[in-house]
């Protein structure tokens, strides 16, 4: 009997080794796994290429620690102007937003800082001081209060004035959002191994759009810098994927890797679609191309290619942390200064050709400590008239 049992256990272990073994070769999950380290590639390359600034220590740090400060100033043509300070800590549930723009000498200011479940909001048009929500109370208090959507906020948004989460944990996030939708995508896709190292891949047209509907729709929902420029950017370049895709009923892809299955290129059968990560990059999406290359340059760091049909040049230079870019039509002049590898650095650009003439940028991986306000005023706890005072009447003088 004990004989017997060790049999049947020996060959159940073999049934499940042997299991895992082709479920691991499977063409779908070894596809999928190269699309995943896509970002990390991409990283990679510009790293090779430009090698002082440690972009894929930086890019690993945000994605799995979401720690990151940014401060950025920019000046238009016009002399108008727009100033962002963002710096978030997810492992302390704190995060800091503030923007100011000046338009035609008019100055607009708002922002909102939250700690953990504490939500300040900074409004100069209607109050010198923060308004302050508790977010626990958020919901039960805004039944009876018109605070909220006099704000322009949507009190059913889950995700109103949550506290920031890194990369890595909103990536997790959105793989569960377009879990059906993902799901669906994967089991009607059809993928062939052609050879030790490329793939064939047929792709629903409907299945990618209605993937692509909800990967907008997740990062819409999300209401600060820099989800709600992803959004927009989002926006912009899947209304022309869509339109494409609503004249095909599949796209064919194929896949080729190198010998440790890093993604070297995909493109579409009909060359409309393409990711190249090689000695050159390339990305082609209806309408865009973007061609990047080295060049052999000395001791200075260059890159070359073309933009649509514009080409561009960018040199860096290590001593004097200079770069020079051109494209025949724009012309930037920047200089890094205050430049820790991996850490933190700051630009500051002049720029000719352009609707942007000035920028400053500054980046660290470490944010600043943020502290609760000690005056403010608890907005959703204010009667009726108060509130309509406050808001519509002079600003609070305290």
């Amino acid at each position: 009997m004990k004989k017997k049992t060790l049999i049947l256990i020996s060959l159940l272990g073999l049934g499940i080794f042997f299991a895992l073994y082709n479920f691991n070769r499977y063409p779908k999950k070894v596809v999928a796994e190269i699309l995943y380290t896509v970002d990390d590639r991409i990283f990679a390359y510009v790293d090779k290429n430009i090698q002082d600034f440690g972009f894929s220590d930086i890019f690993r740090k945000v994605k799995d620690s979401g720690d990151y400060g940014i401060r950025l100033s920019l000046e238009d043509n016009k002399n108008d102007k727009l100033n962002i300070i963002s710096y978030q800590c997810p492992n302390k549930k704190e995060r800091y937003y503030h923007e100011r723009r000046e338009v035609d000498h008019e100055i607009k200011t708002h922002g909102e800082k939250i700690v953990n479940s504490d939500v300040y909001l900074y409004r100069d048009d209607i109050s010198d001081l923060p308004l302050y929500i508790d977010r626990n109370t958020m919901v039960n208090l805004s039944r009876d209060s018109k605070v909220m959507s006099d704000l322009g906020y949507d009190i059913s948004n889950k995700k109103l004035f949550l506290p920031p989460v890194s990369l890595s944990e909103k990536n997790t996030e959105l793989k569960k959002y377009v879990k059906k939708e993902w799901a669906e995508t994967i089991r009607r896709t059809k993928v062939k191994k052609l050879s030790g190292r490329s793939y064939e891949v047929k792709v629903r047209s409907k299945d990618l759009k209605d993937l692509f509907a909800k990967i907008e729709d997740f990062y819409y929902e999300e209401n600060y810098f820099p989800y709600s420029y992803f959004a927009d950017l989002l926006r912009k370049e899947f209304a022309k994927i869509s339109s494409d895709l609503d004249k095909r009923d599949q796209i064919i892809f194929y896949i080729y890797t190198d010998e440790d299955l890093n993604l070297l290129k995909l493109k579409s059968d009909d060359n409309k679609y393409a990711l190249a990560i090689k000695d050159y990059m390339e990305l082609k999406l209806p309408d865009t191309r973007i061609y990047i290359e080295p060049e052999e340059n000395g001791n200075l760091r260059t890159l070359r290619g073309k933009i649509n049909e514009r080409s561009f040049r960018m040199s860096y230079y290590p001593d004097s942390k200079k770069l020079i870019y051109h494209d025949g039509k724009v012309l930037v002049n920047a200089r890094f200064y205050n430049f820790v590898r991996s850490k933190k650095f700051k630009l500051i650009a002049d720029i000719d050709g352009a609707k942007i003439k000035k920028l400053n940028l500054n980046f660290y991986t470490i944010p600043e400590k943020i502290e609760r306000e000690k005056n403010y005023i608890e907005i959703l706890k204010l009667k009726k008239e108060d509130w309509q005072k406050l808001m519509w009447g002079e600003k609070d003088e305290k």
